[in-house]
């Protein structure tokens, strides 16, 4: 995976502190010259009324114009993001689809309603798309990931859809390149506050991978805060599975959680870990072990 040096340079406090500072500093601030793709036709001149009419605007002035406008301005996002090839221009248009996820969650509405006759794993695959790109870009790897995910959790999606993207999430979690394993969590953390994401997350191992990545760093010496923040924070949204919480117990989760309370001293971290702690005692003494079929 590829971190631009201005994103490269911030991870040192992790991905998302990272990612925020590139947002601003770099992706926010560009200027997309619709009127050209008008010209081009490129985009129609309804979806350049309607892009115009949105972008740089305040927050309170997107989310107002989104209020009406939300089903058209989804589609064009999404259909913009399969036609175009231009590494700016794509981190862009996640920006806006992240920002107004983010401003304003009903917007998730506008984007799991969206259904193409023609394509029976649209939106979904415009985004999977994106994790192909030949660049491998971070920034876009990152972004795509928390909006599927959250699209994912927001709506029902065919299990095949859920499948694919934990079968994207698993690699970057075993890779050696710490930086890489947080884009997967980051992207994972909306995804995992649905139920049924979470038993078949488990189910396909990705809670014994979570495991592994908090157990390896749950030394006082560790340098991976960020990244032991991270997992902590899914193993914590894992935990509220009852089936997920009984297997993480089996898997020494609970004495390398009480390690990391009583060895790290990063207070959100310790806070993460007692809540997790909680959580997965609870449901461990009142559930045998899960069988799956």
């Amino acid at each position: 995976m590829r971190f631009e040096e201005e994103f490269l340079k911030h991870t040192v406090n992790g991905v998302k502190a990272a990612e925020a500072a590139f947002r601003d500093q770099k992706v926010a601030t560009r200027i997309v010259p619709w009127s050209s793709h008008l010209k081009s036709d490129f985009i129609t001149r309804e979806e350049y009324s309607l892009i115009d009419k949105y972008d740089k605007k305040s927050e309170t002035e997107k989310k107002t114009i989104f209020s009406t406008e939300g089903d058209r301005l989804a589609q064009f996002f999404v259909d913009f993001l399969q036609k175009s090839a231009d590494l700016d221009t794509i981190q862009y248009v996640l920006y806006l689809v992240n920002e107004i996820i983010r401003i304003e969650p009903k917007a998730l509405n506008n984007f799991v309603r969206l259904n193409s006759a023609k394509d029976a794993n649209y939106p979904y695959n415009i985004f999977f798309r994106l994790f192909n790109r030949e660049d491998n870009n971070a920034y876009v790897n990152l972004i795509a990931g928390i909006i599927l995910g959250n699209i994912l959790a927001a709506g029902s999606p065919p299990q095949k859809e859920i499948e694919h993207f934990i079968n994207w999430s698993l690699p970057l979690l075993r890779k050696s390149e710490p930086r890489e394993v947080e884009v997967a969590l980051i992207a994972l953390q909306a995804f995992l506050a649905k139920e049924d994401n979470r038993v078949l997350f488990n189910k396909l191992q990705g809670t014994n991978l979570l495991v592994e990545i908090v157990s390896n760093n749950a030394s006082p010496n560790t340098l991976l805060l960020p990244l032991l923040y991270e997992a902590l924070y899914c193993i914590w949204l894992l935990s509220f599975s009852p089936v997920v919480a009984h297997d993480a117990s089996e898997k020494n989760i609970v004495p390398t959680l009480v390690q990391i309370t009583k060895t790290i001293t990063k207070e959100k971290i310790i806070r993460l870990s007692i809540a997790s702690l909680r959580v997965i005692i609870k449901f461990a003494k009142q559930i045998p072990p899960y069988s799956y079929n």
